[in-house]
Formats: C-alpha cells, structure tokens, sequence
C-alpha cells in the first residue's frame, strides 16, 4: 500500500509539474505574443510615421513644381510682353529716333558748326545710331557724311559735331544704321 501512496503522490507530483510547465510555457507563450504585438505596433506607429513624412515631402515637393511652373509662366509672360514691345520699337525705330541738325551759314557761302542732335524715346540703349548728312547747295546734294553716336540711352539725346560745309547753305541728317542688342540687332 505504500508503494501505492508512493506511487499516487509520485503521479500527483509529476502532474503539478507538468501544469506547472504548461503555465510556464503558457506564460512565456502569452508574453511572447504581447511582445510581438507591441513589436509590431511599434512597427506599424513607424511605418506611419514613415508614411506620414514621404506625404509631406511629395505635397512639399509638389508644392516646390506648381511654383516653379508659375514662375515660368510669369518669365514666360515677361518674355512675351518684352518680345511685343521689342518687335514694336523695331517696326517702329524711326518714330522713336529723331535727328535735330543745327548749323551756322557762313556768309560767303558753306555750313559751319554743324551739330547733330539724336533723341531716344525708346526704352531701350542703342549702342551705336549712325545718322547720314545730306549737304545741300540750292535744294540739291552736293557731299554727304556719316556720324555716329555711341550709347544712346532710353529716353535721352545725345549730340555730337559733325564736319563743316564749305559750298553748301544747308544740313539735312536721317537715321541710317541702328545698333541695338536690345533690339536685336547687334
């Protein structure tokens, strides 16, 4: 009969240990799940996050090219409004360029002090107007000369002297050449 007890107790004690080890990896088995639910809620938290800052970036990004296009459709504009009134000053160069020639009869005949004024109402720089004299001796052309004025700013005038007559009793000028990289022409 002892040997029963011995061997009932041995089986009791035997199935306390193996609940007891079915606890433990129970236990082990739940905290092992909570970690990994707290790893993967980490994760998750991180991986929104992640998500959250790439949706910054694009609408950042996306924000940088909608402002950059509309910067390039105000040059563009710029750059019509500019080629519009460019093509009009150049259809329209002489409207803009007036010669103002003054001179001096002298009394037994010929010009002297001839001075040849250009005025630029223009907003742009003509780097060089060259203005072609006609001098006249009773209505006809008997010499011409060219002179040149150097940097003509927008709406200014500029005069340079030009070379005395010695038959003539009168000075004409006309715009010949123009250079104006503004305009175009270099």
């Amino acid at each position: 009969m002892k040997s029963k007890n011995a061997l009932y107790v041995v089986i009791c004690l035997s199935l306390l240990i193996i609940v007891a080890l079915l606890m433990v990896i129970y236990s082990n088995e739940k905290n092992k799940d909570a970690q990994l639910k707290e790893a993967l809620s980490i994760q998750r938290i991180e991986y929104e996050k992640q998500l959250i800052a790439e949706k910054e970036q694009f609408e950042e990004t996306l924000q940088q090219q909608r402002d950059a296009m509309e910067n390039q459709s105000d040059r563009e504009a710029e750059w019509i409004a500019k080629d519009i009134k460019v093509d009009e000053a150049v259809k329209n160069i002489t409207t803009f360029l007036k010669v103002n020639v003054t001179y001096k009869d002298k009394i037994i005949g010929g010009v002297e002090n001839v001075n040849v004024t250009v005025s630029n109402s223009s907003d742009f720089k003509m780097e060089q107007v060259a203005v072609k004299l006609s001098y006249l001796k009773k209505g006809t052309v008997y010499a011409t000369q060219t002179v040149t004025i150097y940097e003509l700013q927008p709406h200014a005038s500029a005069t340079v002297t030009a070379p005395d007559g010695s038959l003539g009793n009168s000075v004409t000028g006309a715009i010949y050449k123009v250079k104006s990289a503004a305009l175009g022409h270099p």
